[in-house]
């Protein structure tokens, strides 16, 4: 029973007293459930796991495939995620009592393998640890790549850096705010209302030259496009008064000069007409016996 239990601690891989005992579940071997796999009587060190399969680089930079270190089946590297590459035994480890040292480079924290096991899962800096996009690097490094992955976001309000998909519950839970459902701004809960009718970008907001509604972020460039059309109707309108007052003018010019030329029509009318009666009316003597006539030629009769 003794040989049973040394066997049992010896990682197959370093031949060492296994430091956090895990259970690989990658390999095909291990794929089907209620099967017994070729680890399931077996336990290998956390770190060796992740050095045989390259856990603690990307996945772009893996080799294809591993095989099982007891049968010819074989894992593919490039879809392995972290956290589901093995199963922490727990139980082997509380058996242990004794006190180690974290085994990660660079790291003196020494306490019992379950503490140790819970130290380097969630604090310790030299541990590797894997983004959701695929990068890995140690814990100490990850803010600053995550400040850059797409597929995180920079917290505005405690400048952590959030997974996109978690943001909305940690601004809920850990702000008090939740999004606005036009402009997707991070609102306080208790002034919701007054942003969502005074603040929003999004809102709409009625123009009163065409009746219609606009975004108030556009609303502006909207009124700018009314300036620019209101202009050239403008000067639209000053073209065409400016020719209707040409017409005018000459217009008037036409009138003004045939008034004219039917006032002169008239006055040479009246001069012809009074000379004409001047040369033809009859000379009447004073003299009631003699009568006078004068005659076309200067002749005169009586």
């Amino acid at each position: 029973m003794e040989t049973s239990e040394t066997l049992l601690d010896i990682c197959c891989i370093c031949l060492e007293p296994v430091i956090i005992p895990v259970e690989p579940l990658c390999f095909q071997c291990g794929e089907k459930e209620g099967e017994i796999s070729c680890f399931s009587m077996k336990r290998i060190c956390m770190l060796c796991v992740e050095t045989y399969l390259e856990l603690q680089k990307n996945r772009s930079e893996r080799a294809i495939k591993k095989k099982c270190l007891f049968c010819p089946t074989t894992a593919h590297l490039h879809q392995l995620p972290k956290n589901k590459t093995f199963r922490v035994d727990y139980l082997m480890m509380d058996r242990n009592p004794s006190t180690i040292v974290c085994p990660l480079e660079g790291c003196d924290f020494q306490s019992n393998h379950l503490k140790v096991a819970r130290h380097i899962f969630t604090e310790c800096p030299s541990y590797s640890i894997e983004c959701e996009c695929g990068f890995t690097c140690p814990r100490r490094e990850m803010p600053t790549h995550r400040a850059k992955c797409e597929r995180y976001r920079i917290c505005e309000f405690c400048s952590s850096g959030i997974l996109e998909t978690e943001m909305p519950r940690h601004m809920y839970y850990d702000h008090d705010r939740t999004r606005c459902f036009t402009c997707h701004e991070y609102v306080s809960m208790n002034h919701l209302s007054d942003h969502i009718l005074t603040e929003c970008p999004e809102r709409l907001v009625a123009c009163d030259v065409c009746n219609c509604f606009i975004r108030h972020k556009m609303f502006k460039n909207h009124l700018r496009r009314h300036i620019v059309e209101i202009s050239k109707n403008v000067q639209l309108i000053k073209s065409k008064l400016r020719e209707e007052e040409h017409s005018y003018q000459h217009i008037r010019k036409i009138l003004a000069n045939m008034e004219s030329s039917s006032s002169s029509s008239a006055t040479d009318t009246t001069i012809i007409t009074a000379t004409t009666t001047s040369f033809i009316e009859p000379t009447i003597p004073s003299s009631p016996d003699i009568i006078v006539i004068a005659m076309p030629g200067g002749e005169t009769t009586t």
